[in-house]
């Protein structure tokens, strides 16, 4: 007798379990095909306006590039005339400390 009570039991409480699973089913409503082409509409406009900001910001670091390039050409070309100016200041002492001597 008390086997039966249980299953009978348990049958009543997997029943409600499934009749609850049925409710929150029920519950979840679906979005309507006009919804949906609105959300649709706003993310494409948002993806138009994200592209036109990438290639905006594309150009801009195009151009940042081509200033960067131009500032390092002209830095190296400074640090080579600079390096210049000082090999041919380290060489007159030196050839003045000949003349220097022989002078004597």
């Amino acid at each position: 007798m008390q086997l039966a009570s249980f299953l009978q039991l348990e049958t009543e409480t997997n029943q409600a379990q499934q009749e609850g699973h049925t409710e929150k089913k029920m519950k979840i409503k679906l979005p309507t095909l006009s919804e949906l082409s609105e959300e649709y509409d706003l993310l494409l406009s948002q993806k138009k306006q994200a592209g036109e900001q990438l290639s905006h910001l594309n150009e801009e670091l195009k151009n940042l590039r081509h200033i960067k390039s131009n500032m390092d050409t002209l830095l190296d070309d400074e640090r080579f005339e600079e390096g210049q100016t000082q090999r041919m200041r380290d060489a007159e002492p030196e050839h003045e400390q000949h003349t220097t001597g022989k002078d004597r």
